[in-house]
């Protein structure tokens, strides 16, 4: 069981976990996204990081060192398919289950697709994701 429960591997879920290691907390924390990178920071991308293509690790807000070191389990590269609230877990994708003590969603926002003329053009790109 997880005492802490974060579903979103995003800026805010790292942000939380690692503030809430800075204060002292010594209950366990595990961290899933659907992503298989560690927690990085989406404002890089841009034009820029389609042009210089640097190594996504250039991007994580963490290396994984800091996780361990921290001790906070990263589910990475699995969706959270549904949360049993009455049972206290979250079910994966994958099947497998997680409970819980405590959730927290850390989920962020989606991309909205605006309606203009050449979305759909070679070239045009919405960054969201590494």
């Amino acid at each position: 069981m997880s005492a802490i429960l974060v579903i979103g591997a995003g800026q805010a879920a790292a942000e939380f976990a690692a503030s809430l290691r800075e204060g002292g907390c010594k209950d366990p924390i595990q961290i899933v996204g659907e992503e298989p990178w560690l927690p990085y920071q989406r404002p890089p991308l841009s034009k820029k990081f389609l042009a210089e293509r640097p190594a996504p690790d250039t991007l994580f807000l963490r290396p994984e060192s800091f996780w361990r070191e921290k001790d906070v389990t990263l589910v990475l590269g699995t969706a959270v398919q549904s949360i049993e609230r009455g049972k206290r877990r979250v079910v994966l994708a994958d099947g497998r289950a997680i409970e819980y003590r405590k959730l927290v969603l850390a989920t962020g926002a989606r991309a909205r697709a605006l309606p203009l003329p050449g979305l759909e053009l070679e070239g045009v790109f919405s960054l969201r994701r590494i």
